[in-house]
């Protein structure tokens, strides 16, 4: 018999024990004051005071039940709001599956539906606190935005990158139109703005212009907007006719003023050049013939009518100056010729 403390074959002594949450959790978020967030965010809340009459008061408690644990779990007193957002979502459900909820709309057609009296308080993350919900949408205080009134104004929004890794591949996206601007906090209105400055892009690094311009974005999500570049109209273009990589410094402005950090943002034909959108330089691929102004791989047949094309004026250019060559020499014949016919003319006049 094996003494108790002894490990079979089978145990592992390296085997980590199992993480067991206690109150308070570590950072000292106690067990009352966990409930009493849940009971504020879900019961008490606006949108919680118009589900009650929907839900069960049982089906309330178990999303407290379930709220204080997931902030015992993750030492989050936000949890609340996630765990607030299930019990609208169950309520919405009920409502609209649930006929018996249903009452006659206000018109005259006879419809019936769910009552708006509950649905119209039913507002993305309960305006987050920071505005009241009017039929279903939120009226922001002062000083917030977003369609769940999140997002201070007072506070620039976050950028994290432009594009894909900040680029934009003109050969694969219409970089012409936008280039994407990816961060948090964005706010849909008419005063969301890009603000674009304009950057030399070179084989090692980027230089940056004088004139920053101020354009209209547009709002895609909460986590996306898209600037119009302005310096993609004025592209230019090499000695062979490729199209060179341009850049821009891009920040993005909520209310048209308070700026976010820049970004760089580079657009590029990736059928002509490897750029490096972290550190912001392009260089001419080795491995590419260029015809007409356009990049190719140079197994591409391109690459060979531009040879052939390249052999055709070679052969005319070295058959006009075989021309004038021979044209020159009979020139200079026909002086010397000249010349000597007069020396001899002169010769006999002194004779005579």
């Amino acid at each position: 018999m094996k003494r108790k403390h002894e490990y079979s074959e089978k145990s592992d002594p390296t085997e980590e024990r199992k993480w067991i949450p206690t109150w308070p959790t570590p950072s000292g978020i106690t067990e009352t004051q966990a409930n009493d967030e849940c009971v504020r965010q879900i019961r008490n809340s606006t949108v919680g005071k118009s589900c009650s009459s929907v839900l069960d008061d049982s089906e309330v408690d178990e999303h407290i039940d379930a709220c204080v644990i997931d902030i015992q779990v993750f030492d989050d007193l936000s949890q609340a709001k996630l765990s607030r957002d299930l019990m609208i979502a169950q309520c919405e459900e009920v409502l609209t599956k649930n006929s018996t909820f249903w009452e006659e709309s206000s018109g005259s057609d006879g419809t019936v539906g769910p009552p708006r009296s509950i649905l119209g308080a039913i507002c993305p993350s309960d305006c987050s606190g920071n505005g009241n919900c009017v039929d279903g949408t939120c009226t922001c205080s002062e000083g917030f935005g977003g369609t769940d009134c999140s997002t201070n104004l007072n506070e620039a929004p976050q950028i994290y990158r432009s594009g894909l890794k900040g680029l934009c591949d003109s050969s694969e996206e219409n970089c012409a139109d936008y280039v994407s601007i990816y961060g948090d906090n964005f706010v849909e209105s008419d005063i969301l703005t890009c603000h674009v400055t304009s950057v030399e892009i070179s084989d090692s690094d980027f230089t940056i212009g004088d004139s920053t311009e101020t354009v209209a974005a547009t709002y895609a999500t909460y986590e996306e907007v898209r600037c119009p570049l302005e310096v993609s109209s004025r592209r230019r273009r090499d000695a062979n006719g490729a199209p060179r990589p341009i850049g821009a410094l891009v920040s993005i402005s909520n209310d048209g003023t308070l700026e976010s950090a820049q970004v760089l943002a580079i657009i590029y034909d990736a059928n002509c050049d490897v750029c490096n959108g972290t550190h912001g330089f392009c260089s001419r691929r080795t491995d590419i013939c260029i015809v007409d102004g356009e990049c190719y791989e140079l197994d591409d047949p391109a690459c060979d009518k531009g040879s052939k094309i390249w052999i055709i004026v070679g052969a005319v250019l070295g058959s006009v100056f075989a021309i004038v060559v021979v044209v020159i020499i009979v020139i200079v014949v026909c002086v010397k010729k000249k010349g000597k016919k007069k020396a001899r003319v002169g010769s006999a006049d002194r004779l005579e």
